[in-house]
C-alpha cells in the first residue's frame, strides 16, 4: 500500500490553486522557519505563535486540514496519527 503524504507534502503539493487553501500554502511553503514543519498541530502551533496569523489564514489552514483528512481517513494510512483535533480546538480557543 502507498503510504499518503504528510499534511505538508500535501499542503505544498496546493501552492498553485486559487483560493484560501491556494493562499495559505503558499504561505506556509514560502516560511523558511517553517521548513521543519510536517503536520498540521506543529504548522498551526507555529503560524499562531510566531506568525500570529489572522482568522483568515487560520480558517484556510483548517480548511486545508479537514481536505487533506478526507484524503488520509483510508484504512491503514499511516499519517493519521498525525490529527490531534482535541489539542488545535485548545489552541485556537487561546489565541
Amino acid at each position: 500500500m502507498r503510504a499518503l503524504p504528510t499534511f505538508r507534502r500535501w499542503l505544498k503539493r496546493q501552492a498553485k490553486r486559487d483560493g484560501p487553501i491556494g493562499d495559505i500554502a503558499r504561505d506556509v511553503c514560502s516560511d523558511t522557519c517553517a521548513n521543519r514543519l510536517q503536520n498540521y498541530h506543529t504548522t498551526l502551533t507555529h503560524i499562531v505563535t510566531e506568525h500570529f496569523a489572522c482568522n483568515g489564514a487560520l480558517d484556510a489552514l483548517f480548511e486545508s486540514y479537514l481536505e487533506w483528512r478526507e484524503i488520509a481517513r483510508f484504512p491503514g494510512n499511516i499519517h493519521m496519527k498525525e490529527a490531534k483535533p482535541e489539542e488545535d480546538k485548545r489552541l485556537l480557543e487561546r489565541s
